[in-house]
């Protein structure tokens, strides 16, 4: 008993003082207040980092570029991401869990397609008078896909000799040395010490940063492109980024292409970002996209016989046609070889 009195009377002495209630009040409001200014701070954290974004991320980005540590921070994030979700600035993607994209709300700056003029327009000569079919603006991408061996650094080198003394010429070389670059061009009969063109070589770029290397404003050559890995469709995200870079200028490209195919490596995806597609068969040029095809005045006739003559000149055989044209020729001739004088029930 005496020692239960004695441990009262010690608690007594240093036992806190009673807070009042209203005091009590404060305490409690101003922990609530502080709690809600740290989920406050959470959430303005949570979206500068999403608007710091390009694309899509993952929650878990968040938490690891924030530095979450505790279960409530981790809980209030998905919190947060939701009320982000329903103000417009991010969404959700696909099924997988945690996968955001931020919403472009930037504004849009209209296109100004009335105050133009002809300025920066291209007046490139090409062999066989393919410029003359259609137009060629800055920030072109003119593809020829053609197969190994059958003229496409002839013809692309054709470009560089008629327009090197109007345009900047760049010509991003693959597979070609000093020695054999200076024996291509003495198949040509123009001086080499003439020739105006600087030659990257191909230690300088390749398919992942030829984007990085090309020059805004000058005409670029890619003799050739050929995609990395096992996925050729990707070969559109490459041109797509070479036209982005480009600025006043234009970018002629080469690809490879399989002797029965109408279009190079990637098919249709390497053609998707081009304004001109050429396929270039032996002997024979197809136009096989024209964006303005409008400036052509025979645009069903996109076919092209030709022969590289002396000094790698491209000598067109014939004007253009088209394969029902070719087919009519040839009944007509048929029957005009067999006697037959009226040939108007072949024409199709």
């Amino acid at each position: 008993m005496i020692l239960l009195m004695m441990s009262s009377r010690n608690w007594l002495r240093y036992a806190p003082p009673a807070f009042p209630e209203n005091e009590i009040d404060a305490k409690i409001k101003s922990a609530i207040d502080r709690a809600v200014r740290r989920e406050r701070n959470l959430s303005q954290e949570v979206e500068d980092f999403v608007l710091s974004t390009t694309g899509i991320f993952l929650s878990t980005d968040v938490d690891r570029c924030l530095q979450l540590t505790t279960r409530d921070e981790k809980k209030n994030l998905s919190i947060i991401l939701r009320r982000l979700a329903d103000k417009k600035i991010v969404q959700k993607v696909g099924d997988k869990n945690g996968c955001w994209r931020r919403v472009d709300n930037d504004p849009v700056d209209f296109m100004d397609y009335l105050n133009v003029t002809d300025e920066g327009m291209y007046d490139l000569v090409m062999p066989l008078d393919v410029h003359k079919k259609t137009a060629i603006m800055p920030k072109s991408i003119i593809i020829l896909a053609g197969v190994t061996g059958f003229g496409k650094s002839t013809w692309l080198l054709n470009v560089i000799r008629d327009n090197m003394h109007k345009y900047e010429m760049y010509l991003f070389n693959s597979e070609i040395s000093p020695k054999g670059m200076n024996k291509k061009l003495s198949y040509f009969h123009y001086p080499i010490d003439q020739w105006k063109m600087k030659v990257i070589p191909d230690d300088k770029w390749d398919y992942n940063n030829i984007a990085d290397k090309i020059y805004p404003d000058a005409v670029n050559v890619i003799d050739y492109l050929e995609p990395d890995g096992d996925k050729p469709f990707n070969i559109h995200g490459v041109i797509t980024a070479i036209s982005k870079r480009l600025d006043k200028g234009i970018a002629l490209i080469a690809l490879q292409k399989n002797k029965d195919r109408e279009m190079g490596v990637g098919g249709v995806y390497s053609a998707k970002a081009s304004s001109l597609y050429l396929a270039l068969d032996w002997g024979r040029i197809t136009v096989v996209k024209n964006r303005y095809r409008e400036e052509d005045q025979n645009p069903l006739f996109n076919m092209r016989d030709f022969e590289i003559g002396a000094g790698q000149a491209i000598k067109p055989l014939g004007g253009w046609y088209n394969e029902q044209s070719k087919r009519q020729a040839q009944k007509i001739k048929q029957y005009a070889d067999a006697g037959f004088e009226d040939d108007t029930f072949v024409r199709e």
